[in-house]
């Protein structure tokens, strides 16, 4: 099927169009997880939200004890695919072993010290370490340490948001300092507590997957191989920062005045296509031009530095704490303002196959295809002007 330009950049701006304008949250109750399942294609239903969030204060306060949550995304303004929230767990707080039925959680600690459990692993983890988290998959987290931790987390699809908020709910109307009536509100949404045996997917934490190979030429190929990791069993993943180090792919600007470096924390192959997610360390006077993807979503959360971020019709320059959401259509770029100092940011895409395209750019910044632009439609990118995608190579040094 010829792609259609024009509708696409007309698609492009009516959900640029959305910016900011958050929607109220569909009147729904979860008893249980036919409820959830329920909720979640009545969410699909709804536009997505692009939108710029500066800091946790600004974001939806859905805490209740031990826990400082602030959401940043729900599912009422992501369709229903994806949630991100900023996490605070007090010294002697977090939840349980359990294991979900009905989602898979991406984590990355910020701050502090806590213990993680990940499938058969349960280490001590600090700043810089991830965690992939499917489901069926044994999980915990645990300070026991005498001081706050933090993390960021994304749930995939959206749904705990809505559990996170009842038991916000709960806390405000009854005070209640108790762990059960907030261990049995998640437990309707396909948590369950009290693990004591291994599960069968805890035996594959931080197994090395097999790379998928495909040739991309066109779209149909991209969405073949997104159909093909979907046949694949996840693989938990606990990750400390050496590791993360050891994935990396590094891209110049688009005008050849600085480079970004991402170290590929989860992708395609281990997640079953679901996600990928990004430790990205962008460069002095980095930048990389607006553009869209039809077919997935861009999220960013700021660690540290300085990080000017178009998402839909909105820019802004944010700092550490800030987040990000380009949902499918919506316009986002990004850029490293400083002069000196490196910005470092969280992205994920949803699903996976953003890391093949850089992939792709890496290759075209050594040996240029002629047809970049083809190139970048079979992966996944649009851009607003062709001379975009032509910037790509870095001019030659004077």
């Amino acid at each position: 099927m010829k792609f259609d330009v024009e509708k696409a950049q007309l698609r492009n701006k009516q959900v640029d169009a959305f910016t900011n304008n958050f929607l109220a949250p569909l009147p729904f109750k979860v008893e249980s997880v036919e409820d959830l399942k329920a909720l979640r294609r009545a969410w699909l239903q709804r536009e997505s939200v692009p939108c710029l969030i500066e800091s946790r204060n600004e974001a939806i306060d859905n805490s209740f004890p031990g826990l400082d949550i602030r959401t940043f995304l729900n599912g009422d303004n992501s369709s229903g695919r994806i949630s991100a929230h900023d996490i605070i767990v007090a010294p002697g707080s977090g939840l349980p072993r359990h294991y979900q039925t009905e989602g898979e959680l991406y984590l990355s600690v910020i701050e502090g010290e806590i213990e993680l459990t990940v499938g058969k692993l349960t280490q001590t983890s600090q700043e810089g370490t991830f965690a992939f988290i499917p489901a069926h998959t044994t999980a915990a987290i645990e300070n026991k340490s005498k001081a706050p931790a933090r993390f960021y987390m994304l749930s995939y699809p959206a749904g705990i948001d809505r559990a996170f908020a009842e038991a916000h709910a709960r806390w405000v109307e009854t005070g209640d300092k108790a762990a059960a009536p907030y261990l049995a509100i998640l437990g309707r949404f396909g948590f369950h507590f009290g693990v004591s045996a291994p599960l069968p997917n805890d035996a594959r934490t931080n197994m090395k997957a097999v790379r998928m190979e495909a040739d991309i030429h066109s779209p149909d190929d991209f969405q073949a191989m997104r159909e093909n990791w979907g046949k694949r069993q996840p693989v938990p993943k606990l990750l400390h920062p050496a590791k993360v180090s050891d994935n990396s792919l590094t891209i110049d600007s688009d005008g050849g005045a600085g480079t970004t470096s991402g170290g590929v924390v989860f992708n395609g192959d281990e997640t079953s296509g679901h996600a990928v997610m990004f430790a990205g360390e962008v460069g002095p006077h980095y930048s990389a031009f607006p553009h869209y993807q039809p077919n997935e979503e861009e999220m960013f959360y700021v660690v540290s530095g300085i990080f000017e971020l178009i998402c839909g019709s909105q820019k802004m320059q944010i700092r550490p704490g800030a987040f990000g959401f380009a949902p499918r259509w919506a316009t986002h770029g990004f850029a490293n303002p400083q002069a000196q100092g490196t910005t470092r940011v969280i992205t994920v895409n949803s699903p996976a196959g953003h890391e093949r395209g850089f992939e792709m750019i890496m290759r075209h910044q050594q040996k240029p295809y002629a047809d970049i632009v083809h190139q970048l439609r079979s992966h996944g990118w649009e851009v607003h002007d062709p001379k975009d995608a032509e910037s790509l190579i870095s001019p030659p040094a004077a």
